[in-house]
């Protein structure tokens, strides 16, 4: 079912989004975990979600409305809640006006969520407010795509995170309704180490 290989052995929880088509932003989703030596098991159900609008790249670019193909991990959450949620087992980001993801290939800030508080120069051409007036990001998570050693103009800013609607694609990440969200993020353990599959 898994590309057994690819997955860390330290992770014992894991989102598998299946894509329906390569140009189609219209994707399932669904949580399993593994204790042991035991087999994957889904604890939720298979869900609808949307992803990228112009569906899925293997080589992602910076602005092609895709989202990534491949394995990647998962960072912090955030969110508008100004503290961590009592039941969150994640890391938590409290999301203000001061904080941006950096979407400018050309800053040395590029694919990180930084606060204006410490950059009062704003060192960046072009920026995602986190605290969005849509309500989008009100609920997100990070998806580890790119960020460790960031390579300008790969892509940035990938999130699992609340969808418009069913019938409108991301700029590259995994949305679903909120009740959705809110439901995984009660399920995703730090300690588990979730990691995303992502494929079509």
């Amino acid at each position: 079912m898994f590309p057994e290989n690819e997955i860390p052995a330290f992770c014992s929880q894991l989102i598998l989004v299946k894509g329906h088509a390569n140009n189609s932003f219209k994707c399932t989703l669904q949580l399993f975990v593994k204790d042991g030596e035991e087999e994957w098991r889904p604890v939720s159900e298979v869900i609808s979600a949307v992803a990228g609008k112009n569906g899925w790249a293997t080589k992602k670019k910076e602005g092609d409305g895709r989202s990534p193909v491949g394995v990647y991990s998962l960072g912090e959450v955030f969110g508008y809640s100004g503290v961590k949620p009592g039941w969150m087992k994640m890391d938590y980001i409290p999301s203000d006006e001061k904080l941006f993801c950096i979407d400018d290939p050309e800053s040395e800030l590029y694919n990180q969520i930084a606060s204006a508080e410490n950059y009062p120069s704003r060192p960046w051409g072009s920026a995602e407010n986190m605290l969005r007036q849509d309500d989008l990001y009100k609920w997100g998570i990070v998806i580890n795509y790119n960020t460790e050693k960031p390579v300008p103009g790969l892509g940035s800013c990938i999130f699992i995170h609340v969808w418009r609607n069913a019938e409108t694609g991301t700029e590259g990440c995994i949305a679903m309704n909120e009740n959705n969200m809110v439901s995984l993020l009660k399920r995703l353990d730090k300690k588990k180490n979730p990691t995303i599959i992502m494929h079509t």
